[in-house]
């Protein structure tokens, strides 16, 4: 047994003539093919002879190894098959004659591909309202943008691409068989020595990217999860390098201590955090904390003072994207605020440290909506801190992840 050489596997078979050139070209080169696999042709390396390779539309499958070798004349030995075709060699010491063709039987063979082509459509037919159905999901959902940083976008765009590789793919057979049905016809021969290095170099580097963006997006989407897919851990003490506001940046009393709530799986659900990521948004962050100052009484004077804040964070791929994003999330946090508090205002406030600020004030509880740049921040805040230390330290927070 020779040494085993494998090559990229171009998924356009219907181009026999080029095939057969190629093949030939390769076992001058000292590579005969054995067999053809899902992504490879297996080509056995051995001293170069000059062969021919003819290659067969078969007429049924599946067809036993005995159908397939009894259909090749003397001097032709069968190879493989690939997919609806059988190959079949013949050394040129043999001087074997023709691979016999009947043009009418070829061509309607060559019909029973197309027919396989035709089922592949409605397949992609299938694909392709599936993709619609899950994008028209998204697009006709109230907050789009928001549902595109929960989702795994990579994916879609992967979906479009292999989607219009494989549509292009199966017009380009369906085609070109028709073309070739009717030459046949007509009666003019395949052409068995047809130039072959540009079309192939062309779809290796179809086949290729196809592959290479199905692979990128599986391992893209091992390690990039949205923040609402993300796991709950608990909210460091005391660290204070993530892009978050914490309570100890307004509340300046030393007298803070955490306000421990339910311990569900080692997480304290008062003080929690969720990091993520995404294509669209590569930093998400979404966080809750609750602190407690026992020296101080609550506003009803009812117990001690327990201020609470909680972070919502996205630095988004696409600043275009960032306006659309804060618009929603008011959007959502209004159906739930106004469902509790009546009557409640959203003012658009300028100010020195965004591009845009916009903050709700009801009671002890103050809420700001901010971009600055391509980073999205809310922020839910109940206590006694002045709106305008909140925003300053939202500022000074933004900064570590704005570009």
């Amino acid at each position: 047994m020779g040494k085993t050489v494998l090559k990229w596997r171009t998924r356009d078979d219907w181009r026999i003539g080029e095939h057969e050139s190629w093949l030939r070209d390769m076992a001058l080169g000292g590579l005969f093919l054995k067999k053809v696999g899902l992504l490879f042709y297996w080509f056995e390396k051995s001293e170069p002879r000059q062969m021919r390779y003819r290659i067969v539309p078969v007429r049924d499958i599946p067809m036993t190894l005995q159908q397939k070798k009894a259909g090749a004349p003397n001097g032709w030995d069968f190879v493989t098959s690939c997919r609806v075709f059988n190959i079949y060699s013949s050394s040129d010491e043999v001087n074997a004659p023709e691979f016999p063709v009947i043009p009418a039987e070829f061509a309607r063979n060559l019909s029973r591909v197309n027919d396989r082509i035709i089922i592949g459509f409605v397949y992609l037919f299938i694909f392709g309202l599936s993709f619609v159905q899950n994008t028209e999901v998204i697009f006709n959902s109230r907050t789009p943008y928001l549902k595109l940083l929960s989702e795994f976008p990579a994916a879609y765009v992967a979906e479009l691409a292999v989607l219009a590789y494989a549509l292009y793919l199966s017009l380009s057979a369906f085609i070109s068989i028709h073309r070739l049905k009717k030459s046949l016809i007509t009666g003019n021969p395949i052409d068995h020595e047809a130039p072959w290095q540009k079309k192939r170099r062309a779809a290796i580097a179809g086949t290729g990217t196809a592959f290479v963006i199905l692979v990128s997006v599986f391992v893209f989407s091992m390690t990039q999860v949205p923040v609402d897919n993300a796991p709950e851990k608990a909210l460091p003490a005391g660290e204070n390098s993530l892009p978050i506001v914490r309570l100890a940046d307004i509340e300046k009393n030393p007298g803070l201590v955490r306000n421990v709530g339910d311990i569900v799986s080692g997480v304290d659900y008062n003080n929690k955090i969720q990091q993520g990521s995404n294509l669209l948004a590569p930093v998400q962050v979404k966080s809750n904390e609750s602190g407690i100052i026992k020296t101080e009484k609550s506003e009803n004077g009812s117990g001690a003072y327990t201020p609470s804040i909680s972070n919502t964070v996205y630095k988004l791929a696409l600043p275009f994207m960032a306006d659309k994003v804060l618009a929603e999330m008011i959007a959502v946090d209004k159906s739930i605020t106004e469902d509790i508090v009546k009557d409640t205002e959203y003012k658009e406030t300028g100010s020195p440290y965004f591009d845009k600020l916009v903050v709700l004030k009801t009671g002890s509880l103050f809420e700001m909506f901010a971009v600055k740049g391509n980073v999205v921040i809310h922020i839910e805040y109940s206590g006694n801190a002045g709106s305008d230390t909140i925003i300053k330290a939202a500022a000074e927070k933004i900064s570590l992840v704005s570009q």
